[in-house]
């Protein structure tokens, strides 16, 4: 897997995430991601993601609103081009969301073949 550009959703100008975007491996991450969904799905009834799928690695989470100069700072991120990495697994995230924070915890962890 490779890394590439720098952004933010909903934009770097006003982010709430800040990441890099997957280069190498996003169609694998993607259709792993849809496999997850459907498996999913299929044992507990979850309806599937209808968003559109981005492989990114977030690299922040932004709580308040950032001042004009800082967000600008943004923009001249260099992409991570010579960021490499293999995955040889995944895991199941559950996200609890709060006033203090996000908790993540590992559901369950998934070798890759």
């Amino acid at each position: 897997m490779t890394l590439g550009a720098f952004g933010g959703f909903p934009s770097l100008r006003n982010p709430r995430v800040l990441f890099y975007n997957v280069e190498r491996g996003a169609a694998e991450l993607e259709r792993l991601a849809r496999d997850v969904d459907e498996a999913v799905e299929k044992a507990i009834g979850l309806e599937l993601e209808r968003r559109r799928f981005h492989a990114l690695a977030t690299v922040a989470r932004v709580k308040d609103a950032l001042s004009p100069d800082v967000s600008a700072r943004f923009a001249r991120v260099p992409p991570l081009t010579d960021a490499v990495t293999s995955v040889d697994r995944f895991e199941l995230v559950e996200t609890r969301l709060a006033r203090t924070g996000a908790t993540y915890t590992v559901v369950k962890e998934f070798a890759l073949s």
